[in-house]
């Protein structure tokens, strides 16, 4: 009898569960309908203020979506040779922070481009590439710049940097591209780093000629200087017998290793930084017609509505300040 009353005790309180619950969806429901129904209401009380916010903010939307306003983005991985990706994003920063309306300090100075292709230009950034698990290959751009510098699987890449551009003309993407690596590689930081990293290879690669010289010299000695015959005395026998040559087949091998890869690296010093793709532009650009129309439609409704309540409210509002 206690283990049926047990069961119908624990029926009746999920039932009484489930009805909390729809309750609880029910009131909901009512709150989001009545807010819904507020909004509406305020909207045809004020129709005709809320249609022209919104045709406004639209109208605006598309003033700025209009072609001569567009704005693209190019974007592509630099390559650092000799530096460091922290050097060259120090130095790129003077870039970033250039001011438009200090000669000394603008882009077209720094840069030595015309004036009209500086305005063109919207914004300039550099961003860390990401390697997860160290295997030296590029895995993620950290365009947020919050990368963790306690991991030390997932680290940033010091040999590139991910460079965006963004402008109103692609036309002189080009041009920009040019004049921004002519800026990098003519720094002196980032020239000396590198004439002093090309020295250290160049360096490496006679080394290499002076031992492989050294090992073969060593071995025509051996080879064709040494008797090729030994005298041994055993169990009061002498015994006549070929000496074992000593091979210098893997010093030699691994010596033309070191060699190959040092030169395999100094093949790629033709600058400190180079962009091997070059700046691919982005075809949709950033202020389009159908982007800004929804985003400033968006911002019409909100603000349509927050005009209405404040038009509505008002009365209240002055009558709460006015209060002592």
């Amino acid at each position: 009898m206690n283990k049926m009353e047990e069961k119908n005790q624990k029926e009746v309180n999920l039932i009484e569960l489930v009805v909390i619950f729809y309750n609880w969806i029910k009131k909901i429901t009512l709150r989001v309908l009545n807010f819904f129904g507020y909004f509406a209401r305020l909207i045809y009380r004020r129709k005709i203020l809320f249609l022209v916010v919104v045709l406004v903010c639209v109208a605006v939307g598309q003033y700025l979506a209009r072609p001569s306003a567009r704005v693209y983005k190019a974007e592509a991985t630099a390559l650092i040779q000799g530096s460091d990706a922290q050097t060259v994003r120090q130095v790129f920063r003077q870039l970033e922070n250039s001011l438009a309306t200090n000669d000394k300090i603008s882009l077209a100075t720094k840069l030595s481009i015309p004036d009209s292709v500086a305005k063109s230009i919207e914004e300039l950034q550099s961003f860390y590439v990401i390697d997860y698990m160290r295997d030296s290959v590029a895995d993620k751009i950290d365009f947020m710049d919050s990368h963790s510098l306690t991991d030390t699987m997932n680290v940033r890449m010091r040999d590139r940097v991910y460079i965006r551009l963004k402008t109103k003309s692609i036309n002189q993407v080009p041009q920009v591209e040019k004049a921004i690596l002519n800026y990098l590689n003519n720094n002196q930081l980032i020239k000396s780093q590198y004439k002093a990293k090309k020295s250290e290879l160049e360096q490496q690669v006679r080394l290499c000629d002076a031992e492989l010289q050294r090992v073969d010299s060593l071995a025509d000695t051996y080879y064709f200087n040494q008797e090729n015959t030994q005298l041994k005395l055993s169990d009061n026998q002498v015994l006549l017998g070929e000496q074992r040559k000593q091979l210098f087949y893997g010093d030699l091998m691994r010596i033309l290793e070191m060699k190959s890869g040092a030169q395999l690296e100094l093949a790629k010093f033709t600058n400190p930084i180079e962009i091997p793709s070059s700046l691919v532009v982005i075809p949709a650009p950033l202020n389009g017609r159908f982007k800004y129309g929804v985003v400033s439609l968006l911002i019409g409704l909100v603000l349509g509505l927050g005009i209405a309540g404040f038009i509505e409210s008002f009365k209240s509002i002055i009558s709460y300040l006015r209060k002592k």
